[in-house]
């Protein structure tokens, strides 16, 4: 898991307020996020390391679980 800090570096965001991009990227369901212990914490797994992006398959995974809201966070913890 990487915090917001963490995967707005892994995705090489460094442009203005890259946690309300970030925020975008969850509202448009391109990435999944989850709420650990009040922190907004997100799965390595959907991050292409190398070329510094989400992966594409993961706004097509999003949009096949309707149960799933990009919006609202699951707590864990």
């Amino acid at each position: 898991m990487a915090d917001q800090n963490q995967a707005c570096e892994l995705l090489g965001h460094v442009g203005d307020d890259p946690f309300a991009w970030l925020g975008r990227k969850v509202e448009q369901r391109e990435v999944l996020r989850f709420m650990v212990d009040g922190r907004a914490v997100y799965p390595l797994l959907q991050f292409d390391l190398a070329a510094h992006r989400i992966y594409p398959a993961m706004r097509h995974l999003l949009a096949m679980e309707p149960t799933i809201s990009a919006t609202s966070a699951c707590s864990i913890g």
